[in-house]
């Protein structure tokens, strides 16, 4: 059985974080990811909101210590789900390519309250954004 752990409940800077996932014995790690910058090549994690690292940094970082990434938790908001805000969604897009350069391909998010009925403006922006 594999063991992981979610990076965001050491509370500590990125590094730290994974060695400290590294000490507990676990063997993959969910990263919980805010927003991106820049052009794209950095990412802003729960553990790298003062200092944002290239993703070449963050592979090494994760190599070393021997640990997997078994997902990316990427919340934006709920906004892009009931204004189909493109930013947003192109935000999103993004993260399944970052995620896919650090060696997953299971991205996690919450899209809010699914509506009971699917004939509204919310239910049939949400079923698009998706």
């Amino acid at each position: 059985m594999k063991i992981g752990v979610i990076i965001d409940s050491f509370r500590k800077d990125f590094k730290t974080s994974i060695e400290a996932a590294r000490a507990v014995g676990a063997d993959g790690v969910q990263i919980g990811a805010r927003f991106l910058i820049g052009d794209g090549d950095k990412m802003v994690t729960h553990a790298t909101e003062a200092k944002q690292l290239p993703i070449s940094e963050m592979k090494k970082i994760i190599a070393d210590n021997g640990i997997n990434v078994s997902a990316i938790c990427g919340d934006f908001d709920y906004a892009m789900y009931y204004t189909k805000d493109r930013a947003l969604i192109d935000t999103e897009k993004r993260l399944l390519e970052m995620a896919m350069e650090l060696g997953t391909n299971i991205v996690t998010t919450h899209i809010g309250v699914v509506p009971e009925t699917t004939d509204c403006v919310q239910y049939e922006a949400m079923h698009e954004v998706c």
